[in-house]
Parts: C-alpha cells; sequence; structure tokens
C-alpha cells in the first residue's frame, strides 16, 4: 500500500528522533495524525506542494503520532494499585491534547495569505 502526500516521511521522523515505530506503523499513525490535521484545518496544507509543507506542519505531525497511536487503547489517566482502580482519559480529555498539540504548533502558519486554524470560508481576491 501506497502512502502519498504525507506531511511527515518515515525518514523526517527518524531525523526528529522517533525510533519506536516500524514504517508500517508510522504509516498507519502519519494516516491518522494528517486527517486529524485536515479536520482542523480544512485540509489547507493540501492546497501546498510536499516540498512546501512548513516545519511547523511536520513537528505537529510528530507530536500528534503519540495521541492518535494511543487513542482508544490505553488512555489511562490514573491507575491504583490496592483495590486496583483505572481511570481513563475521557474522549473529550483525549480530543483537547489534539487540539493544544495543533494550535500549538500551526495557530501562526499561512496558506495562501489565510491561517490555517481559520475557520471561516477562504475568500479569493
Amino acid at each position: 500500500m501506497s502512502f502519498d502526500n504525507q506531511y511527515l516521511t518515515y525518514t523526517e521522523y527518524g531525523q526528529l528522533g522517533g525510533q519506536t515505530l516500524d514504517e508500517t506503523s508510522f504509516n498507519l499513525l502519519e494516516y491518522r495524525a494528517r486527517k486529524e490535521v485536515d479536520k482542523r484545518t480544512k485540509s489547507r496544507f493540501q492546497l501546498l506542494e510536499a516540498e512546501e509543507y512548513p516545519q511547523e506542519l511536520k513537528m505537529c505531525i510528530y507530536e500528534l503520532l503519540d495521541s492518535v497511536k494511543d487513542e482508544g487503547s490505553s488512555d489511562i489517566s490514573s491507575e491504583t494499585v490496592g483495590s486496583y482502580s483505572v481511570t481513563k482519559k475521557t474522549k473529550k480529555e483525549v480530543e483537547q491534547v489534539k487540539d493544544d498539540i495543533i494550535s500549538r504548533n500551526l495557530s501562526e502558519i499561512k496558506v495562501n495569505n489565510v491561517y490555517v486554524l481559520y475557520i471561516g470560508e477562504d475568500i479569493d481576491y
């Protein structure tokens, strides 16, 4: 299976210090992280060529990999051993973590002179 138009490649992942994922796992998680970014940016980065992707976008995807990897499986926010107890993060808390990562990395980024996190309609002048 081919993964085209990745915002972060496996090679770049390794250059940033990523070592925990094999290439297949990385590709699947990068796809999920990319979809999170596209959902929140109205897919504005798809208007760019791969070589134009800003470093902030690559860092955002890198940080999101852990969030999407753990999503739904081990979202434990606390665990007690005596009288065993586990507290999982709520879906809202997980979404907040992803929102924070995206906002922190992409709030100042523009594509075609429009902030990527702007939720209104783009106007061509």
